[in-house]
Parts: C-alpha cells; structure tokens; sequence
C-alpha cells in the first residue's frame, strides 16, 4: 500500500510538471498541449496474476489556436489541420509555428531550420522536389534574387516574387507577381502521436504514421493566413487548476505513506 503510494506521489508530481510546463509556454507560436497520464502494463502481468506496473504516456492536443494578425510578411499561420516541414538539412520534423524569417538568403524558424517547399515555374506549375525556400537580398541592388523589389505569400502558401516596373507609355508604377515557390504541408494519421524534439518541434514516431506531404488546400489541409501567427493553445486557467488537483492528490497520497509510518512504528513497539 506504501509503494503503491509513493509510486502515485511520482506520478502525479510528474504531471503537475507537464501543467506547469505547459503554463510556461503559453506565449509561444505554435505552442500545444501536452498531457500526460499513467496506464497499466495490463497484458504482461494479467497472466500471471502479478500486480501491473505504470508507465507514461503522453498525448498532444493539436487543436486550433487563435490566429492573429502580425506585421512581418514573412510570418505564416495554419488554419485547419497540417504542419510545416522544417529541416536541420539531414532530417525533416513538423511544426504548427510560423514565425519564420529570411537569414542568409534561407527562410528559417525560429530555432534556425529551414523551411522547405516547392519550386515554381513562371506559369505556377509545381516541381516534385522538395527542397529549401531561398529568396536572398543583394545589398547593392536591393534586389531580392537580382529582380525582385520584394515578395508576398498568398492563401495557398504561394510565395511570389513582385517585380515593379514603370510603364514607358503611361509611366504608371506596374507590379507583376512571379510564383516562385509553394510551402509544403504535412499530415499525420494520428498527430498526437507525434514526438516532441524541441520547444513547438515534433517529429513522426510509430504512434503518428509517416509525414505525408502536399499543399495548402490539398484535401484535408489547412488553408495558411499570410502576416498571422496562431497562439498556443494552451487554456493557463485549466493547467493551473489541474495543477491545484495534481498536487493535492499527491497531498493526500503523502498522508497515506505519513499514516502507514505510524501503524508500522505502533505495530513495532506492540511486538516490543
């Protein structure tokens, strides 16, 4: 009864952790839930009828977080379900954060990954290759890819190039829209299984399925809102009262064990 305690007092200590984690991150892009329980290691020990350890398992909440509007052009938000694919340049992960930036002519998340997509042709056909989305800045011309005066992204997560030029004939100022490349999504057939490797990082696991990669708009993707940012999910009132109770079932699993001491030194000094 003892061990069966203390072994709850750590169980519920590690999950009031996770709530507390979870409260912590509740400012970052892209943040999500992560809840933790405990379950019983049932088919090994029914058998023999041996006592079931615990073990953990995790789960994350990818539900939608609000999407707001920001300034940066290069900031992208996913309404619905998907993720972007990001790479280290030896393995791609997945995220829900789209605070990226332009640096060294490469367009990265926040923790330096480059975000990948598709090449276009100037008709806005897609090339299959997956690859880096560059767009880099000449400081003497102030060109972006030696043409571009600069560049937008559209629903679909096109980005275009936008050349401006002046009409000989009317001298009218004359925007045109290059298509350059297209931001790859990806979806899971179980994303909670998905294994976190860094602050709003996930890569695929057995639990998740293999990544399957399209486009905005490509079946059950999500559409991607340019110059917005989706907030985490996290709900800090909620983690705050699960953590109320976390800690006081650890509370009253503290006053077993506390109790149990007192029953064994009185059963001691009986013998005595």
């Amino acid at each position: 009864m003892q061990s069966d305690a203390f072994n709850s007092i750590m169980n519920t200590q590690e999950i009031s952790e996770q709530y507390y984690t979870n409260m912590q991150n509740r400012f970052t892009p892209g943040a999500v839930e992560e809840n933790i329980y405990f379950t019983d290691y049932y088919n090994a020990y029914q058998a023999s009828g041996g006592p079931a350890p615990k073990y953990a398992v995790r789960e994350l909440n990818f539900s939608q977080g609000k999407v707001t509007p920001v300034d940066s052009p290069t900031s992208l938000a996913i309404e619905g379900n998907g993720f972007f694919v990001v790479s280290d340049g030896r393995k791609d992960v997945y995220t829900r954060n789209g605070k990226f930036s332009f640096k060294d002519g490469a367009l990265i998340h926040p923790n330096g990954l480059k975000v990948k997509g598709y090449a276009l042709d100037e008709s806005g056909q897609q090339k299959p290759e997956l690859i880096n989305i560059e767009m880099s800045l000449d400081p003497e011309t102030k060109l972006y890819n030696g043409k571009y005066t600069s560049y937008k992204f559209d629903e679909y997560g096109t980005m275009y190039g936008l050349e401006t030029n002046i009409d000989p004939i009317t001298k009218n100022v004359v925007t045109n829209e290059v298509p350059i490349y297209r931001v790859a999504v990806a979806t899971f057939a179980n994303s909670s299984g998905l294994r976190p490797v860094g602050l709003t990082i996930y890569s695929n696991s057995e639990n998740s399925g293999p990544a399957v990669v399209g486009t905005a708009g490509q079946g059950a993707l999500g559409m991607i809102k340019p110059q917005h940012l989706e907030l985490s999910n996290i709900d800090y009132i909620q983690q705050a009262y699960k953590a109320g109770q976390a800690k006081q079932a650890s509370s009253a699993n503290f006053s077993v064990i506390k109790a149990q001491d007192e029953i064994n030194k009185m059963s001691i000094n009986l013998i005595k």
